[in-house]
């Protein structure tokens, strides 16, 4: 029967594939050919889910994959987790948007101004400031724009 892979995003339950292996292999993996066919999480799938899924998010794991044979957990998988594509056309959901929406709102945002001279060439200063840090400091570029507002 293979393995269940369940991807959790942001310590939470996103979806789950079954991994059969090839004919003649031990391992289901999808790189050595296993073949991946829909599945849905267990009573047993959300028990281990809700066991792990807080420490996962406490320690910053945004997008991880676990493998589940039977009733157990043999497998946390957290650099490559396999899966979200075979996920996405099974259920019709879109898990990279998923993971990028958990990636972006765990990061701090930062607000840009920009100011346009009216000179032959147009010069761009900017100024930012991290969300409830005051007032803005002077910068070329900014690691996260959230919104664009025009001064006032």
């Amino acid at each position: 029967n293979g393995d269940k892979r369940i991807i959790l995003i942001d310590g939470e339950p996103a979806g789950a594939i079954n991994r059969v292996p090839p004919k003649g292999e031990a391992r289901s993996n999808l790189h050595v050919g296993g073949k991946a066919m829909p599945s849905s999480l267990s009573a047993r799938d959300r028990e281990i889910c809700d066991a792990i899924g807080p420490a996962l998010k406490e320690k910053g794991l945004i997008f991880v994959g676990i493998d589940v044979i039977g009733d157990y957990l043999t497998e946390i998988n957290v650099t490559s987790p396999t899966g979200i594509q075979q996920i996405d056309r099974f259920d019709g959901i879109n898990l990279s948007a998923a993971i990028w929406e958990a990636t972006s709102s765990s990061l701090p945002t930062t607000t840009i101004v920009a100011r346009v001279s009216r000179r032959r060439m147009p010069l761009i200063t900017f100024a930012a400031s991290a969300s409830g840090s005051g007032s803005p400091s002077r910068i070329k570029s900014a690691p996260l724009v959230s919104r664009i507002v025009r001064p006032s």
